[in-house]
């Protein structure tokens, strides 16, 4: 049988079962378009652990889509992050073992040097000069960025969180796409036509400071979240956002389904104006983090929070938000104009329709005072009939009260509010089967102490009540569908 008898599909399916190093060892080897067919099943997928990978093997991969540009055609999914779901950041140390760009490129890869300078000025990138001396230095991101640069075709993206804050080349470079291309631009950079999933930073990590005082989150290069917002074909988005789009031209957040801002610094109002544009996302992640010295939660002149989730009740299904301080051991101390503050989100969820997930901090859920007169607020009233899961998150489990705002939330208030709602107000919710209380992974050694009143209570009413220990960040839910 030739291999003309079966269609190149049909290969490359079969191909698709065998090992990546037969693929490579053997089948490569056999005749040309069989050396063709396996190349498109090697370069469909590029997985890098990024805190493992050597700057070589980057090099290597992008010497190779320079020199035979149909090989980058191949590729539909990239995922470059830590391997490691656990670690913690201490003070933002360089996120990968060494500087690798400390040093000039090797000698042998003097001809890469030159190929890589002349593709960037042949895409004519935004300070083109800073590209090339840092592609001299062998910087891993940038090698990166151009290598996504080269890989048209793409349907699904997933980056490390320190490429956000290590320059954001790759974030700058899909910006850079979106403007007008200039006459002198001989490589067009590509706009990403077929890209429909993108994570950019989600695994951005808490931090633990040495120092109290900071630092805090690093600076990041505004020009990098721009373009992700403009990427036609675009459905999913997740993204540490540090600075917020230009709401100006055609952009593509009407289009998304799933929205994902992890830890987002920008202001309210920023997040505001990008709800009011998302009019079919119906799984939304608010992952809002502030400065300890310089801004409260929902202080922002009017409640643009809470318009901006009015704006997409009609069509959310599975909501998360999470509300956290740069310095995460830093407790704010609310005051009366906080518990105004907050309280605006009384009910609020009853205006969701089509709601079965939610995710919130306590305090958003029930207001900053956890007893009133020697009661608990009244959990049954504030849940839309349709919900079936309720997470409850205690973010702020260092916040402070003060002779206005007291009591304030623990683990066993938030335990007690749930088990009276089960016991007294459970026909209110009669889709409920699951709720989680959320804590930070820390608090995961007094698991059993609540441990016999959540086996009653789910023999009782059939309701699963657990406890999660773990970095608070992104949404349970949310997290679930994306990549």
């Amino acid at each position: 049988m030739s291999l003309s008898s079966l269609p190149p599909e049909v290969w490359i399916r079969i191909l698709g079962f065998c090992s990546r190093d037969d693929v490579r060892r053997i089948v490569s080897l056999v005749s040309g378009e069989l050396n063709r067919y396996a190349n498109v099943v090697l370069y469909q997928s590029i997985e890098w652990a990024w805190e493992r990978l050597a700057i070589e093997r980057i090099i290597r991969l992008l010497t190779n889509l320079m020199r035979y540009p149909e090989l980058g055609t191949f590729v539909q999914r990239i995922r470059i992050r830590r391997s490691d779901t656990t670690f913690t950041n201490t003070d933002w140390t360089p996120p990968r073992p060494a500087r690798h760009w400390a040093y000039r490129t090797p000698p042998e890869y003097r001809d890469f040097s030159q190929q890589a300078r002349s593709l960037i000025f042949g895409m004519d990138l935004p300070d083109a000069t800073r590209w090339v001396e840092e592609i001299s230095y062998g910087n891993p991101y940038v090698c990166v960025a151009l290598i996504l640069g080269l890989c048209p075709n793409v349907q699904a993206m997933v980056l490390d969180y320190s490429f956000v804050y290590m320059g954001g080349w790759p974030g700058r470079l899909i910006t850079a796409a979106f403007r007008t291309a200039p006459r002198s631009r001989t490589h067009e950079i590509p706009k990403f036509g077929r890209l429909r999933e993108l994570e950019y930073g989600l695994n951005v990590p808490d931090v633990w400071h040495a120092n109290p005082q900071g630092p805090f989150y690093p600076s990041a290069h505004p020009d990098q979240f721009d373009g992700l917002f403009r990427l036609e074909a675009l459905q999913h988005l997740a993204v540490w956002l540090r600075h917020p789009p230009s709401l100006e031209g055609t952009l593509n957040i009407e289009r998304l389904e799933t929205l994902c801002l992890v830890r987002s610094t920008i202001a309210e109002q920023d997040v505001e104006q990008i709800l009011r544009r998302a009019s079919r996302v119906h799984t939304l992640h608010l992952g809002l983090i502030y400065h300890r010295a310089r801004f409260q939660p929902f202080r922002a002149a009017g409640t643009p929070i809470l318009d901006g989730l009015m704006a997409v009740r009609n069509t959310v299904h599975i909501l998360s938000i999470g509300i956290e301080y740069e310095a995460m051991t830093y407790g704010p101390r609310f005051n009366q104009v906080d518990s105004t503050n907050w309280g605006h989100f009384r009910g609020f969820l009853l205006r969701f329709p089509h709601l079965i997930s939610v995710e919130l901090p306590v305090q958003m859920l029930l207001g900053l005072v956890s007893l009133t007169h020697g009661r608990r607020p009244s959990l049954g009233p504030l849940l839309p009939p349709s919900l079936l899961q309720l997470i409850i998150r205690l973010d702020l489990c260092h916040s402070q009260g003060s002779d206005e705002v007291e009591p304030l939330w623990g683990r066993l208030s938030a335990l007690n509010s749930v088990e009276n709602h089960l016991r007294t107000e459970l026909d209110l919710t009669p889709q409920l089967k699951f709720v989680t209380l959320r804590s930070w992974q820390w608090h995961g050694y007094h698991t059993n102490d609540t441990l016999p009143v959540r086996t009653a209570l789910w023999q009782q009413y059939r309701v699963r009540l657990e406890e999660q220990f773990d970095r608070m960040s992104p949404g349970t839910v949310t997290s679930v569908f994306l990549i």
